[in-house]
């Protein structure tokens, strides 16, 4: 999946570009043209499958999985790739909210901000070490 997004690390998310909202919304009532694969740019919302775009994209991507990898998936196993495509778009969207920049935020702040949090989740973590 980063392999179609063109990223290599989940922090590289923030460099993505993303589809316009208004093309998303068009494409909901099918007055745009849909998304495309290559590169894939998903609409990032707090619940990711409940947009067209994205359900088309996960179609699109479980097509692309089965090619590349010569598999004939089951309905089942269909069904899990689409859990895990949905529960990856929602990680990648905390993600892209927790490192986007805030406004009027300099690039000294954001550093800051994201080291604190970074910093504070893996405290959290190792609570009982």
């Amino acid at each position: 999946m980063n392999d179609v997004m063109g990223i290599k690390q989940d922090s590289d998310i923030v460099h993505i570009s993303k589809p316009p909202v208004d093309i998303v919304m068009n494409f909901e009532v099918k007055d745009s043209q849909g998304p495309s694969l290559k590169p894939m740019a998903p609409h990032f919302a707090k619940h990711p499958m409940d947009f067209e775009w994205n359900r088309q994209l996960c179609e699109m991507f479980i097509a692309h999985f089965e090619s590349t990898h010569n598999l004939d998936l089951t309905a089942d196993e269909q069904v899990d790739i689409e859990m895990m495509f949905e529960d990856r778009l929602m990680r990648l969207t905390r993600l892209l909210k927790w490192r986007s920049y805030r406004d009027n935020e300099t690039v000294e702040t954001h550093r800051h901000r994201v080291s604190n949090k970074h910093k504070a989740d893996l405290d959290h973590q190792r609570l009982n070490t």
